[in-house]
């Protein structure tokens, strides 16, 4: 009887290993989980501010301004939302300058809602990506003059050669 003692012991022990395991399985796969949800979810929150796009043939400051505003690059994980945010000031600026309106006059709005802005939460993704592309507006704006006076300078220079 003894022995049979032992066999059932055993048998109880496997039982205990086994359904130890199987929690331990279980709790890693739940983690697991979790891990990859944290991944998706701040996957989902990417923020990486785009460069300034390079312009080599363009025409006028407007062509330079339009081409560094229209040729923007997100990337592939930038969240939508920041995407959408960054291109609702690109839109406006760039709308504003194909209308007529002057670059210094741009200069000084992005200026002062940049100003404005700096000031602004920015924990929301939106919030973020305009006050981002305010200040990729306003580099676009001084490098379409700075490149647009050095188109200027060279021609100058041909011409007096």
């Amino acid at each position: 009887m003894d022995q049979n003692n032992n066999k059932i012991d055993d048998i109880y022990a496997l039982l205990d290993e086994v359904a130890r395991q199987k929690a331990q399985q279980t709790q890693a796969n739940q983690e697991s989980d979790l891990a990859s949800m944290n991944r998706n979810i701040n996957h989902e929150h990417i923020v990486q501010k785009p460069i300034l796009a390079k312009v080599d043939d363009f025409t006028s400051r407007l062509d330079c301004f339009t081409k560094i505003v229209e040729n923007v690059d997100y990337g592939q994980t930038n969240a939508n939302e920041y995407v959408n945010g960054h291109q609702e000031v690109l839109k406006k600026y760039l709308q504003a300058a194909q209308d007529g309106e002057k670059f210094w006059e741009l200069e000084e709005k992005v200026n002062d809602e940049i100003s404005e802005y700096a000031r602004a939460d920015k924990r929301s993704i939106y919030i973020k990506a305009y006050y981002d592309g305010l200040v990729y507006v306003y580099k676009a704006l001084k490098k379409s003059k700075s490149l647009m006076a050095e188109r200027i300078y060279e021609r100058l220079k041909r011409g007096l050669a």
